[in-house]
Formats: C-alpha cells, sequence, structure tokens
C-alpha cells in the first residue's frame, strides 16, 4: 500500500508511547485522541460503533494523534475484540474521566462536515471524540496532503484495512466462533432488520415489513442462479419471527436455509436491557463475523450491521434484499 512506511512509523511511536505510559511515564509531546463509549453516552448499533470507531481512528492518523479507545458500554470491548498481533494496541486502561470533554459528535455529522478542522486540528493534547457517524470521507477531504502521505486517499477499502490493522477476535469470541456448526460449500448470508417486532428487547422504528422477506429469498435464489453455485443460504434477522414464515420453514425443513442465532442474541447493543446485551454480545459478533468473512456473497438490508460486514469482508458479490440491487462495498 502506498505510504506504508509512513503508516508504520506512526504505529511504532504509538507504540513506544504504550511502553512508556506502561512504565509510568509521561506522554511528553504526543497527543492522543481517544474514541468514547461509556454508560453514560449512546454510541449507536454495531454498524455505527464500527463506523465511528474506524473514522476516529482515520482522524488520529490524519492529525499524528496516537490511538486509544475507551468503549464499556455495555461491557469492555476487549472482552469481543483484542488488539491485532503485532498491531495497534489500541486498548486503554485506567479511568479519562479526567480528561477534558472533546468533541461530541453523535447524531451530528453535519457539524463536522461544516468544520472538519475543528478536530483535525485541535491544539488540545488530549481529545475525547465521542461518534456514531462515518466521519471518513470529510476528515479526508479536509487533510488531502496528509491522506495522501499516508496512502489513505488512494486505499479503495480504507475500513477494512484499518478494521484488521486494529482487530482480531478476543478468546471469548474466538471461541464462538469456534462453535459454530457452518454448513459446507457455497454459503449466502442474508441480513433481514424489521426493526420493531422484538418490543420485549429494545424499542427501534420499523425497517422491513416481515412480508418483505420473501424478496430476499428471491434474491438470493437469484444469485445461486447467476453464479450457478449449489449453496446453503444462512439467515441473521433481529426477530425469532422469521421462523414463522412458511416458506423459510420450508427451507429449512430442506437443509437450504439455516438459522444460526441463539434467542439471546437478538439484541441492540445501544437499545436493549444491559443484562439481556450483556447475554447476547458475543451472539451478535459471532453473526457479523460470519456475514463479514464466511460467506461468499450477501443479501442485505439497510442496516450499518449488513454494510460495515460487506465494506470490511472480502469484496463478493452483494446486494440490497429490496429490489436486488447491486450493493457497493468499495467506499472508505
Amino acid at each position: 500500500m502506498p505510504g506504508m512506511c509512513n503508516i508504520r512509523y506512526f504505529t511504532q511511536a504509538h507504540a513506544a508511547l504504550v511502553r512508556r505510559l506502561g512504565e509510568g511515564g509521561e506522554p511528553t509531546n504526543s497527543k492522543v485522541l481517544v474514541y468514547v463509549c461509556t454508560a453514560m453516552s449512546y454510541c449507536g448499533g454495531h454498524g455505527d460503533r464500527l463506523n465511528g470507531m474506524l473514522s476516529a481512528f482515520v482522524i488520529a492518523l490524519l492529525s499524528d494523534r496516537a490511538f486509544f479507545i475507551d468503549s464499556q458500554r455495555p461491557v469492555p470491548l476487549s472482552m469481543v475484540l483484542q488488539p491485532t498481533p503485532g498491531g495497534l494496541d489500541w486498548r486503554m486502561f485506567g479511568s479519562h474521566a479526567a480528561l477534558p470533554a472533546g468533541f461530541n459528535l453523535n447524531d451530528n455529522l453535519a457539524a463536522f462536515e461544516q468544520n472538519p478542522r475543528s478536530v483535525l486540528e485541535s491544539q488540545e493534547k488530549v481529545i475525547r471524540l465521542v461518534s456514531n457517524q462515518r466521519l471518513t470521507a470529510a476528515a479526508l477531504h479536509a487533510s488531502g496532503q496528509r491522506a495522501e502521505s499516508l496512502g489513505l486517499s488512494r486505499q479503495p477499502a480504507l475500513h477494512s484495512y484499518l478494521f484488521q490493522m486494529l482487530f482480531a477476535p478476543s478468546p471469548a469470541l474466538q471461541a464462538r466462533l469456534n462453535a459454530r456448526d457452518l454448513p459446507a460449500g457455497r454459503r449466502i448470508g442474508l441480513h433481514f432488520r424489521a426493526g420493531d417486532q422484538m418490543p420485549q428487547n429494545w424499542k427501534d422504528p420499523p425497517r422491513h415489513p416481515l412480508s418483505e422477506l420473501d424478496e430476499f429469498l428471491d434474491c438470493a435464489e437469484s444469485l445461486e442462479k447467476d453464479y450457478d453455485w449449489d449453496s446453503t443460504f444462512i439467515l441473521f434477522a433481529d426477530t425469532d419471527k422469521v421462523l414463522t414464515i412458511p416458506r423459510v420453514q420450508e427451507l429449512m425443513s430442506a437443509g437450504k436455509l439455516v438459522w444460526p442465532s441463539e434467542p439471546d442474541g437478538l439484541v441492540h447493543l445501544d437499545r436493549s436491557p444491559a443484562t439481556l446485551t450483556v447475554r447476547g454480545l458475543l451472539q451478535t459478533w459471532s453473526d457479523w463475523w460470519t456475514l463479514a468473512f464466511d460467506v461468499d456473497a450477501l443479501v442485505l438490508c439497510h442496516s450499518g450491521f449488513g454494510a460495515t460486514a460487506l465494506e470490511i469482508g472480502p469484496r463478493r458479490p452483494a446486494v440490497i434484499g429490496r429490489g436486488c440491487v447491486p450493493a457497493d462495498g468499495t467506499t472508505g
């Protein structure tokens, strides 16, 4: 990747800072950006959080700041993800309560787009950034020369590259992934979000009526025919009511469709009660990981959960279930 040497210099400087802090030293001349998600803030669902964290890392790279993640809601992020071996150690230990408030961009992309330099050129030694927004495009545009020198502007799958630079499964998540019983052969992943069909677990606006799932299944069958595959459909949904649909039942009985989710995995990271979310966290991440890395094609709804799986995983056929139109995961 162009600019790899500059990225390597950044990671080496970050590693030196982590060692210095671990020895009780001061950060001296280093500037720091901390992505923050605490019990006192709403951080968004799965896709919003990933976009917030990866965008924050882009801002850290562009502003030459060491990057840390302090994500405690509903549990510390390190219980699900760990730093990539040999990669950047983003873990933050101890309290950040005494640090300056920084920038809160939750649900406020427009504020950043109007003045990205307020963050990128801040003179504060430590920035705490709260965001559930995708800030990457505006940040790259505002810091074109720095982005070019780092090779960021020429990386077509930037969020995928940065995710793999930062994250690997934690031991707990890896154990859950190892316990999956994925069907052999070609797999087509379907993600269907109804939104309002699990009121006992969370409240969310409606997304797709259950009647639209037929269109998603038609689309999966069309993909299978186009590529001349004999595949299994893996259905991920935010409600177990999909299991009452006759066509789903028929496909499951024929071994054509599988439903890998556990009952405790049907949670919303930001909207479900903490007791439910903690129980379902590993299942939610396991489902996302399967969509991102372990299916050969995707049929998606309008949701950040599936969109980030498409973007961060390898390139493969992908369509939006409503209308069966191509989905593009190359934006960075």
